[in-house]
């Protein structure tokens, strides 16, 4: 039947459909990306809402396939291990992938059983000869890892991927950009607007000067960037891949007695105070070290103000030396 696919990595058959994101913020079974909005993608027929739902009903209904993640082959012979065949594979267990060494967990991969090692989907794909849209001549991958200038975003990774060169001008990027999506969802932005990939800063925006949003560092016109053109968005490239590449890391169990974890209960909101208090006690060049290093004022923030330590609970400047009038600087917009 059309628009009807039984896949290996599922026990129900799976149907295509126009994702609405609804339900909200789900990713591909497969590559572990983000489900764009109003794009088909398969999900699983058996996700009917019954009173009694199992734990296998809760995983029909989070399974979403990508069209391209469904169609992917069963086998493959890669470039980088041109002896053996490598099969797809999905299983629960946390991988390191052996060429970019990137973890795998929860999506597909290729196992070559022969080597024992694994390969991501990522680096899977990539392709010994590239015809990127960037360049004008077919780009060669170098097997093995190099240190280099990259030309998309302007850094030497000191040999940590692999890259494609042009053998007719010295041109060379980096895999990971050579492979960054032409459109992706970015959580710190709007997530009906997809930010777009391009290969050097708009004209229409060259003569204002580009900030990036995520580093707050100029935004070199020669190099790539995502930017979205309906909020004046704009980030590295650099700096959007390595946040979403981090995006899903799992940082396990973290014991510190410092951490504090937001959103800060309203049952506890003088945790924050405390907090800001800590910071103070940390950073100021004021500490009176006879009070035992309570540090009551912060002298000079980055614009000249000295901050004074204010107990909004209690309404009261904690060290009493000023009026409530002249005690807070409104992050340095208003001076008193």
């Amino acid at each position: 039947m059309e628009g009807v696919l039984k896949h290996f990595t599922h026990d129900h058959p799976l149907i295509l459909f126009k994702y609405n994101n609804s339900p909200a913020d789900v990713l591909c079974y497969g590559c572990g990306d983000p489900i764009i909005t109003n794009t088909y993608v398969y999900r699983c027929s058996n996700t009917t809402p019954r009173s009694n739902a199992s734990q296998e009903d809760s995983s029909c209904t989070n399974y979403f396939l990508h069209k391209t993640c469904s169609t992917l082959p069963p086998n493959i012979q890669h470039d980088l291990d041109i002896q053996h065949m490598q099969t797809l594979r999905h299983d629960e267990y946390r991988r390191i992938c052996d060429f970019c060494e990137k973890r795998i967990w929860k999506q597909f991969f290729y196992k070559c059983t022969a080597c024992y090692f694994d390969i991501c989907l990522k680096c899977s794909s990539l392709q010994r000869d590239l015809n990127h849209a960037s360049h004008n001549h077919t780009l060669t991958l170098l097997p093995l890892k190099s240190s280099h200038f990259c030309r998309a975003c302007g850094t030497d990774e000191g040999g940590k991927d692999f890259s494609y060169l042009c053998k007719t001008c010295l041109f060379w990027i980096h895999n990971r950009c050579a492979s960054a999506p032409p459109k992706l969802i970015f959580k710190s932005h709007a997530i009906d607007h997809p930010l777009v990939l391009d290969y050097s800063i708009p004209e229409e925006y060259r003569r204002f000067g580009v900030l990036c949003n995520l580093c707050c560092e100029v935004v070199d016109s020669s190099l790539w960037l995502y930017y979205c053109a309906f909020c004046r968005y704009f980030a590295h490239i650099k700096c959007v891949l390595s946040a979403t590449e981090n995006i899903n890391e799992d940082v396990g169990d973290v014991d510190d007695p410092d951490l504090v974890h937001f959103p800060v209960s309203e049952d506890n909101p003088s945790l924050l105070y405390q907090l800001i208090q800590k910071f103070a006690e940390n950073f100021s060049n004021s500490i009176d070290e006879r009070s035992g290093g309570k540090a009551d004022k912060i002298r000079h923030c980055g614009n000249g103000h000295s901050l004074v330590l204010f107990d909004e609970l209690n309404n009261k400047n904690v060290a009493e030396t000023e009026s409530s009038e002249s005690m807070i600087c409104d992050g340095c917009v208003l001076d008193n």
